[in-house]
């Protein structure tokens, strides 16, 4: 279980204790936070998740040589992540650009050929991007219009996109 997940429990537990009180506010409340910090904790796995994929493909195909690995970690990698995506756009395609045309012909025809490829990665774009209006606005007063129930449904499906990033770096 990773962290989002254990968030996604530890959440859903306090809404079960305010339940048995009662206590409508604090579901409203609890849900309210909860949905933000879902959206956060997503944001972040999924940052961690395609820096590290990136980082063991550098060194894989540069036999791990840590001069190319340090020198790509630390300038392209380090602190760039959010430069890779244009988060308003409901594609990967800049993602994809960056590793050539041929790459990025060949995630288009995966897309076209998969629904659900397609829809992990509008799910993990509109994640990426709820996260940037939510922390480029103000936090505490920011209205994420989904349910945590909602965020954790799209966690999941974006997820598979991860997965076919990795899988397909090692193609």
């Amino acid at each position: 279980m990773n962290g989002v997940e254990r968030i996604y429990e530890e959440f859903n537990s306090l809404i079960v204790l305010a339940s048995n009180k009662g206590d409508i506010s604090q579901i409203i409340t609890i849900n309210d936070i909860f949905k933000k910090i879902l959206t956060l904790s997503a944001a972040s796995y999924f940052e961690t998740e395609i820096c590290r994929i990136l980082e063991e493909t550098i060194s894989n195909r540069s036999n791990d040589d840590k001069l190319v690995l340090n020198f790509v970690k630390n300038k392209a990698i380090k602190r760039q992540y959010h430069t890779f995506f244009a988060w308003n756009s409901k594609s990967a395609n800049s993602f994809f650009g960056l590793f050539g045309d041929d790459f990025k012909k060949s995630v288009t025809m995966d897309i076209k050929s998969s629904e659900e490829l397609d829809d992990s990665i509008m799910a993990f774009m509109d994640i990426g991007s709820s996260r940037n209006d939510m922390v480029h606005t103000d936090f505490a007063n920011f209205q994420l219009n989904k349910t945590p129930g909602d965020v954790y449904e799209q966690y999941k499906k974006a997820h598979k996109f991860i997965e076919y990033i990795e899988e397909k770096f090692k193609e």
